[in-house]
């Protein structure tokens, strides 16, 4: 729900802003500066969360009035352009939401590594494996026919 979203992590920012806050504050001003640095950091971190959570309901529904449009409604093409069908109800199209559960779930770990680089497979990074291997067997073999040097 929309009341849901709005809400989502405003606690936490609340308790980790004000905790963060006082520290900073404690540590530049000293105990006076304690209460005032929790307050200011929770209300802060609130209301950055806040903000958030409101961008993220506007990209709610902006995808689903731009994916509502695209998608023709039941009814010929006259009812779709007035959006009521034969009845004159309003016709709402059915819009198919990206379902986040069909996607691979990665965890944090994946998602910061893969900003410095790309996924290799686990076949190509097996024939990778192998190709380095099969190079450093081939120079140890080189080495061992010298003759020794002492």
């Amino acid at each position: 729900s929309w009341s849901h979203i709005r809400t989502s992590r405003l606690l936490d920012s609340a308790i980790s802003g004000g905790v963060t806050g006082g520290v900073l504050n404690t540590w530049k001003r000293g105990k006076v500066g304690l209460v005032s640095g929790l307050g200011t950091g929770a209300l802060l971190c609130t209301l950055l969360q806040w903000g958030v959570n409101e961008l993220h309901i506007f990209r709610i529904r902006y995808v689903y009035r731009t994916t509502a449009t695209s998608l023709p409604a039941v009814g010929d093409e006259s009812d779709a352009v007035k959006g009521h069908d034969a009845n004159d109800r309003l016709v709402l199209p059915s819009v198919q939401m990206v379902s986040y559960q069909h996607q691979k779930a990665e965890s944090w770990g994946d998602r910061i590594l893969s900003a410095f680089g790309r996924r290799v497979s686990d076949d190509d990074y097996l024939k990778r494996l192998k190709t380095e291997r099969d190079t450093y067997l081939r120079r140890i073999e080189e080495l061992e026919r010298e003759p020794s040097r002492e």
